[in-house]
């Protein structure tokens, strides 16, 4: 549900709140794709070791199995 509501309001947001337009080119999305992947290390970092966020990302350490389905959750 959420990811329609991002598809569809995506080029409402870039029209309306973008600062500056990147040109799409493929250096473009390989530096997003390390930022975004920066971006969730450290996210996943900050969960793991601050017990305010550890009590909801609990459940994603919680299974003896792990598969991507674990992996996401």
């Amino acid at each position: 549900m959420s990811l329609s509501i991002a598809i569809l309001s995506y080029e409402w947001l870039v029209a309306g709140i973008a600062i500056y337009h990147f040109q799409s080119t493929w250096i473009t999305i390989i530096i997003a794709f390390m930022l975004l992947d920066f971006a969730g290390y450290w996210l996943h970092r900050i969960d793991d070791k601050i017990n305010f966020f550890w009590n909801s990302h609990i459940k994603h350490h919680s299974s003896e199995e792990f598969n991507l389905a674990y992996g996401l959750r």
